[in-house]
């Protein structure tokens, strides 16, 4: 794929340049997300996916999902699975996306959770999926797009 970029001022634009060839993006390893696509039923949203660095702690995990789904994911709607330490969920529904919040340091390796989520009843989702695994500072770590 070809790239544009350009710089502008709130006026003018600065400067802009193009790449012919692109650019490689590697996607995060064994990330999979499988979830009951009963429509109006309540049920399961597992996340899994291998990280290659560990995650200080205060690191965040980031699911998109399609805004046609519910989900839950505070209290007992949320299962760690393979996560350890406290760990939060923030969902921000209008934006379709979920935000889990590490106390503890995410370790190198397999992660696994789940989450309750509900399709809709008309139609099924659009599946398009993301995970971001983001640290303290906010910089992407790792993430896999488009699943």
């Amino acid at each position: 794929p070809i790239w544009y970029a350009e710089a502008r001022s709130s006026t003018q634009q600065l400067g802009w340049g193009e790449d012919q060839e692109g650019i490689a993006v590697r996607q995060m390893l064994g990330a999979s997300i499988l979830y009951a696509s009963i429509p109006s039923i309540s049920g399961q949203l597992a996340v899994g996916f291998i990280t290659s660095e560990k995650l200080k702690a205060g690191g965040k995990v980031e699911i998109g999902y399609p805004t046609s789904m519910t989900i839950q994911c505070s209290g007992a709607f949320l299962h760690k699975i393979a996560l350890v330490g406290g760990v939060t969920c923030d969902n921000f529904p209008r934006e379709g996306r979920l935000q889990l919040n590490l106390v503890q340091p995410l370790a190198p390796g397999q992660q696994a959770f789940a989450v309750t989520s509900t399709c809709p009843f008309s139609g099924s989702p659009s599946d398009r999926f993301y995970i971001k695994v983001v640290d303290p500072a906010g910089q992407v770590v790792d993430a896999r797009m488009n699943l």
